[in-house]
């Protein structure tokens, strides 16, 4: 069974009402409290209900600390919205809407000394908002549940320099499913088991390869969201037209 509405075993039907009972006192400071929305949390976890427990009240920690209520009004440092290079490109057959991050180009090590740390973290927070409304603009217009968010990751120029310790902190646990990947010239697994299956194109051959990883969801520690902007310098994404399927 997948873990999601309509697909559920009995053992993950059990956990789902457990989990309920379990956060019954945080529920009203959620921003949805729909099996659509609580599933997340336990397939984030694999259905383990201590972790996600403990995962769900750090969110709402964290909704709270950043003042998510107003997150969508808030403006940006100017050297975030200029140089934070990536975002929103359109939406995927299955409805979903695509990001499309440069993560190779893109100089954590700069932003950081040129803005907060938590700048950038409100930043990327802000940009899942946003993602999020068009999935719900999209189940309004499809009539189906869209509950995900296509990450298109460009690694060419990846390398130690973005291993830089404050720019790693500096990104939280961001949940999307990755479908695309573009590499420069070979395929590599993630650091984290709990990937979604996705596709990886290599530029250096034109070639694209499934890549299939653990259970149906997975932690971005070293990525975040895209954000809607453009780099001055950046180069116009590749390979576009084969993206997002």
């Amino acid at each position: 069974m997948s873990g999601h509405v309509g697909d559920l075993s009995a053992k993950q039907q059990e956990a789902l009402a457990k989990f309920r009972e379990n956060i019954q006192d945080i529920l009203p400071l959620l921003p949805a409290q729909d099996d659509y929305f609580i599933l997340k949390w336990l397939r984030a976890r694999c259905f383990d209900l201590q972790k996600s427990e403990a995962m769900i009240r750090k969110h709402v920690e964290f909704r709270k600390r950043l003042d998510s209520d107003h997150i969508l009004e808030w403006k940006a440092p100017e050297v975030i919205e200029k140089y934070l290079a990536g975002g929103m490109c359109g939406f995927d057959r299955e409805g979903s809407p695509v990001l499309y991050e440069m993560v190779g180009t893109m100089d954590a090590k700069g932003l950081l000394f040129s803005a907060s740390k938590q700048d950038f973290i409100k930043k990327k927070f802000q940009d899942c908002e946003i993602m999020w409304r068009f999935c719900d603009q999209m189940t309004e217009k499809l009539g189906r549940k869209i509950e995900t968010v296509s990450l298109i990751c460009d690694m060419e120029g990846l390398g130690l320099k973005h291993l830089w310790k404050p720019a790693v902190d500096a990104y939280g646990e961001v949940r999307l499913a990755i479908k695309f990947c573009l590499v420069p010239s070979k395929r590599s697994p993630f650091p984290n088991r709990n990937f979604h299956s996705c596709s990886a194109f290599e530029k250096a051959t034109g070639k694209t390869e499934t890549l299939q990883y653990g259970c149906g969801c997975f932690s971005t520690e070293k990525a975040g969201a895209a954000r809607a902007g453009q780099k001055e310098s950046a180069r116009q994404p590749e390979a576009m037209a084969s993206g997002a399927a």
